[in-house]
């Protein structure tokens, strides 16, 4: 079925870039609470964000095992 394929070429572009996010705005997320955790006043603030950094990245990572079981071939852009 043409269809199939396409909608998974869909889902791994999809897995791809969702995991990439995750991974890049956990770390700046978790860096900036390091900095913010620093800072007189803002040690709850600075918790959360490194809580939530770290998370992203995590799932992030999860995401990497899950697109690496899913076979196929990897999303590319289309040549003009």
């Amino acid at each position: 079925m043409p269809g199939s394929e396409k909608r998974s070429a869909l889902n791994v572009a999809r897995i791809e870039a969702i995991t990439w996010v995750l991974i890049f705005g956990g770390l700046t997320g978790a860096s900036l609470g390091l900095f913010v955790d620093r800072q007189p006043g803002g040690a709850m603030l600075g918790t959360v964000l490194i809580v939530g950094g770290i998370i992203a990245m995590a799932l992030g990572i999860v995401l990497i095992v899950v697109r690496s079981r899913m076979g196929g071939t990897p999303a590319t852009k289309a040549k003009p």
